[in-house]
Order: C-alpha cells, then structure tokens, then sequence
C-alpha cells in the first residue's frame, strides 16, 4: 500500500466515497443530495486529526470547483477553509501565536497595512476573499510549524488520488448537460481544437494542477522500494499525462518533457542497477501504453495545430507577452498601484487602463495586487519560514525540481487568489521540513541514504 497508516486509508476511502456522492448529487442534480454531502465533508475536516486537515484539503484541491450546489454560489471549499482557520487560530491563542517570528509578524502588519491603504484609496469593498487571504498569512506558519506530523508523502499522495478522481469525474460531467455551468471545454473552431480543463474551469490551470500530480509521483516513484508500489506510481504518471494531454496546453507539454527527461536521467545516474531496470521498465510501459491509445493520437495532432498556428512569440504565448509589457507600464504610470497595489480585491474594477483582471502571471499579479511595498512585504513572509538545510544532493535535487513542477507553470497563470497558492506553497513547506526519517529514504548507490 502506498499509505502505512490505518489511519490515512480510513480518511481516503471516506473521503472518496464523499466525493463519489457528490458526483452523484451534481450528476442527477440532485441539490438536497449536494448540500447533504457538503455538510458531511466539512464536519470531517473539523473531527478529524489537525495532522490530516493539510492532505483532505489538498485531496479536495481539485474538487473545489464542484463543491457547491449552484454554479454561482460560493464554494463550500472555501467557507470550510475560513471557518477552520477561524477557529484554529482562535484554538492556537496567545501562547502559538507568539511562536510566530518576529519578521511574520512585521510582514503581515505591513501587507495588511498598505491593503487597507489600497482598498481606502480606490473606495473598494472589504471581501471574503480578502479576510481569508490575510487569516492564510498567519495560518500557514502557524500550522506547518507545529503540526510536524504532516509529512510530504502523505500529502503528496492525498493530493494525486484527490487530482485522479476529479480528472475522472470531469470526464463524466462532460457527458451531463447541466453540469457545463461549472466546467467548460475551449473550443477553437477555426483550427479544430478542443480543450478540456477537467473541475477546474481553466484548461491551463488544470494542466498545472497535473503537472504538480506528475513531480508528486516522480519524487516519491524513486523513493520507493516495493515493485508494487512503483507500478502504481508509474500507473499515476501515466494517467496524469493523459488528462494533461487533453488540455491541449502547450506549456504542460513542454514542462512535462523537459522535467520527466531531467528526472529520469538523474535517476539512472544516481540509482543502483536494480533501481535503475525498475525505473526504466515502469516508465517505458507507461509510456508505450500512452502512446498507443487513439485518444493520445489524437490530442498530439491538436498540439501541433497549436503549434503551428502561431507566426509571432506573442501569438505563440497566445497574447501574454503583450498583456505583460501593458501591465507593466500601466502599473508604472500610477504611483498608488506601484507602491500599494490593488488592495488584493479580486473582482474590484481595475484602477488603471489598459490592462484586465488577468495578467497571466503570478509575479506579475502580485506586484500588482501588492505593489511594491508588498511585494517586499511578502517575499519576506516566505524567507522568515525557515526551514531546515537541504541534507544530501539527491535531497537538493529533488526539492529544486519539485519546486519547479509546482510553481514554473504559475509564470503563466494568475494563482494569487486561488486555493493553490497557499495549499502549494504549504505541501511544499512539508517536503522542506522533513525529517531524516523513512519517509525520505533515497535509494541510491545500492544502499539507502538519509
């Protein structure tokens, strides 16, 4: 099994069952059946050990999406997530809190200070969005500080099965006429392409979702020693690939390339022989069994449309770069955004010309949303975490190509105010801070290595 703790096999199948409902709720549209379970779901995040609430929510990550009852209303993912940090802060008192280091504290002082400043001088509304992003800077420490029972591998692989599931149900949903309000498929007639972006509503946001499934796997596939266990792991791969495909995006397809090659090479320098046939094997079968399905065929064939469809960088970019150069001097015309932002107000009219909501880059964005002063404010909420130093190379290796496949594809995405930002940066905080335990076991130079 992939998962040692009685435990953890518990709350998966729960949890899967749950989801399994509320796929049935959405698909016979049935709203009682919806809320039913919702109310279930968010009663178990709260019964359950504080060491779990990191892994159900990252399981729930890509389910969000359909975590409501109508497409309009609020999604019950994001309710649960505030009311728990609520009432974990709340629990936590004076004693945690004081635990925060100094430069947290400065920093969420400083972010919430030039927010307000922003929302004060562009006359915007206070929203939910807005308290839960400012309860997340004191949370998240928080929780990964003394929760250290939390550990990458569970996390990691709550979050691939929870990715796999919903990439499943999405397919389904595309059958169901009803449920199109709250998935979409891009239709690009004029050259024939279709794209699907599973629960998630936005086929390039979907496409990274899967490619932080696929560096889950890869990292944790060579750390394993049972054969079973890699089989399953490969199986994983393999199926995240496929979805991804299906999202015709063109910077999935590029990442996963690029990032499967480095892994796969690094491992076959690095592992004993029998790691090394093992890897090789799985991988291989993967692969081939990918390849030879119709439906690959078909999806390569849309990426080479795609591909091909795009006579400039920015067509190639599909317009990014001429959004990026418009955010950039229209952030830079107007002093209040440059130095304060946004007042991170999500669906707030933008105070300046030129430029969308989206900018299509998470740097970019929180510039934006933050200026300048919090953009500095922020970087130093993330250097004040700090973690413990990197052990051996192998370690090194993996942190830095983990780092990549959850967080290179946010160049291109706006993730500022979704789930992701902070759940990623949280599961990533737990392969930072791991311990020289079983958990991280390396097989290398035919003995294991801590």
């Amino acid at each position: 099994m992939l998962l040692d703790n009685k435990k953890d096999h518990r709350i998966i199948i729960t949890i899967t069952l749950l989801v399994g409902v509320l796929t049935l709720g959405h698909y016979v549209n049935n709203s009682f059946l919806i809320m039913a379970t919702l109310i279930v779901i968010m009663g178990i995040t709260f019964v359950i050990p504080t060491e779990s609430y990191l892994p159900v929510m990252l399981f729930l990550l890509t389910w969000s999406g359909v975590m409501r009852v109508s497409a309009n209303s609020i999604s019950w993912y994001t309710i649960i997530q505030t009311i728990y940090i609520i009432v974990f802060l709340m629990k936590a008192g004076k004693n945690k809190l004081m635990t925060l280091r100094k430069e947290t504290i400065i920093a969420i002082f400083i972010l919430v200070l030039t927010s307000i400043t922003a929302i004060l001088i562009h006359d915007y509304d206070i929203s939910l969005g807005y308290i839960n992003f400012m309860l997340m800077l004191a949370f998240v420490p928080l929780y990964t500080t003394h929760e250290r029972g939390t550990s990458f591998k569970v996390s990691g692989i709550y979050y691939v099965l929870g990715t796999v599931t919903a990439s499943f149900a999405g397919l389904l949903f595309l059958k169901t006429g009803h449920m199109t309000e709250f998935i979409s498929v891009s239709e690009h007639i004029n050259i024939g392409v279709n794209r699907i972006s599973g629960l998630s509503g936005d086929s390039n946001g979907y496409a990274a979702e899967l490619l932080a499934a696929i560096g889950i796997c890869f990292v944790l596939l060579s750390r394993e020693n049972a054969f079973i266990n890699k089989i399953m792991y490969g199986t994983m791969i393999a199926i995240a690939i496929f979805f991804g495909f299906m999202t015709v995006s063109k910077s999935f397809l590029i990442l996963v390339l690029l990032l499967s090659i480095v892994w796969v090479f690094y491992c076959i320098f690095c592992s004993n022989m029998k790691h090394k046939i093992a890897l090789i094997v799985i991988i291989s079968v993967a692969i081939s069994v990918l390849l030879t399905l119709p439906q690959t065929q078909d999806f390569l064939s849309m990426y080479y449309t795609r591909f091909t469809d795009r006579s400039t960088a920015n067509d190639f970019s599909s317009g990014r770069f001429e959004i990026w150069k418009n955010y950039f001097y229209a952030i830079m015309d107007n002093g209040a955004v440059l130095l304060f932002g946004n007042g991170f107000i999500r669906s707030a009219v933008v105070p300046v010309s030129g430029v969308g909501m989206a900018a299509h880059n998470t740097a970019i964005q929180i510039i934006f949303q933050a200026g300048l002063v919090g953009t500095v404010a922020l970087l130093i909420w993330l250097s004040s975490m700090r973690f413990k130093p990197v052990g051996n190379s192998f370690k090194q290796f993996e942190k830095v190509y983990m780092a990549l496949m959850l967080f290179l594809p946010w160049l291109a995405l706006d993730k500022l105010f979704f789930d992701d930002f902070f759940f990623f940066i949280m599961l990533y905080q737990t392969m930072l801070m791991e311990d020289k335990d079983d958990s991280v076991k390396v097989v290398r130079g035919g003995r294991d290595e801590y």
